[in-house]
């Protein structure tokens, strides 16, 4: 733990203005969490973290809310058994939709103080969930929240196959459709690789 604050000192004497918190594990029930969280915010750094959203109790909320994070839920899927299926957790999905609505109703995903949101939503993309991509990308853009899409990264619980995995030229296009949807019916307008500098 020393060497963790520690750390967090030396990112802050080097300018650092955001701090990402994500792991093959889930951070909000590491106990030095509160510790770590008010320690980044001390210094001015905005945290990030990544959360399965199903530990979002009345404290973890209260931390969230007074260090000012960013958060970022893993949505694979709104249909529970295909989400439940790939991370290998029964009523991950249950647990997940209402950590989801919490962070809305707090106000996560609205605008204010120099940030357009500060709610996420990560999405593995694979053969399983492949078709919806598009369902989860639309629920961002109607919620203000900022879509992440990724593909397969095995760790933690995840079920991972290799017929699961979708080729680089399929995501290429999925990443494409996306865009072609964001300049069509959003308005907005980017290239490949463009990365927005406002939180999160």
């Amino acid at each position: 733990m020393e060497r963790t604050l520690q750390l967090i000192e030396e990112f802050s004497n080097l300018g650092v203005k955001a701090i990402n918190i994500v792991g093959a594990g889930e951070p909000t029930i590491d106990p030095a969490f509160p510790l770590i969280m008010d320690k980044i915010a001390s210094k001015g750094i905005i945290p990030i973290v990544f959360t399965h959203g199903g530990n979002l109790t009345d404290e973890i909320m209260n931390i969230l809310t007074r260090t000012r994070a960013s958060v970022i839920i893993k949505v694979n899927s709104f249909n529970p058994a295909t989400q439940d299926k790939l991370v290998n957790r029964p009523g991950y999905a249950k647990k997940r939709d209402a950590g989801l609505a919490r962070l809305i109703e707090k106000g996560f995903n609205a605008p204010g103080d120099g940030y357009q949101t500060r709610l996420g939503i990560d999405s593995v993309v694979c053969r399983e969930n492949m078709g919806e991509i598009e369902e989860i990308f639309r629920y961002c853009r109607a919620t203000n929240i900022m879509p992440l899409m990724k593909t397969f990264i095995p760790a933690g619980r995840t079920r991972f196959r290799t017929d699961m995995e979708i080729s680089f030229a399929e995501f290429t296009q999925l990443s494409k459709k996306i865009r072609e949807i964001d300049a069509k019916e959003y308005g907005i307008v980017y290239t490949v690789g463009e990365m927005n500098n406002k939180r999160p």
